[in-house]
């Protein structure tokens, strides 16, 4: 098996024994300022946070939060439709993340994944319809993709 299939296998794993998957299954130590980390990025908690797994095994897998914040605020109505725009650009995808110190201190991540810049692949032709693949059919952000035309 794989690399990537057994990292997906991994993760089905800790989500199915685990009910505190709401901590999500990265437990790799928290990013450093400077550092570059390599991986596969198997779990995306929401818009603005994605876990970058250079091995298999969740205690390797580190997530980081975007230096660019994502497409939307966490505590916007868009929030669901901005993590499935990650989604669709980032997860099972190999990611090259630059973690940088924000205004605040605070590690962020600068991304490339498959070697384009995250945010240039959220902005791309057709992105937002790409992310209502991921999204529930009752989800509100399908109606926001409708009521914008898209």
């Amino acid at each position: 098996m794989g690399a990537l299939a057994s990292a997906l296998s991994a993760l089905a794993v800790a989500s199915a024994a685990s009910p505190a998957i709401a901590d999500g299954p990265c437990k790799g130590p928290p990013p450093k300022i400077g550092q570059v980390l390599h991986g596969a990025v198997l779990f995306v908690p929401d818009g603005r946070r994605l876990c970058v797994a250079p091995r298999p095994s969740p205690d390797s897998w580190t997530e980081v939060e975007l230096e660019s914040g994502g497409l939307w605020p966490a505590a916007s109505p868009s929030a669901d439709l901005s993590k499935a725009a990650l989604m669709s650009v980032a997860f099972a995808k190999t990611a090259d993340c630059t973690v940088t110190a924000g205004a605040d201190g605070r590690p962020l991540a600068r991304c490339r994944i498959e070697g384009a810049p995250l945010e240039d692949l959220l902005a791309e032709p057709g992105a937002l319809e790409r992310a209502a693949a991921w999204l529930p059919r009752t989800d509100p952000g399908r109606a926001l993709l409708a009521a914008a035309g898209r």
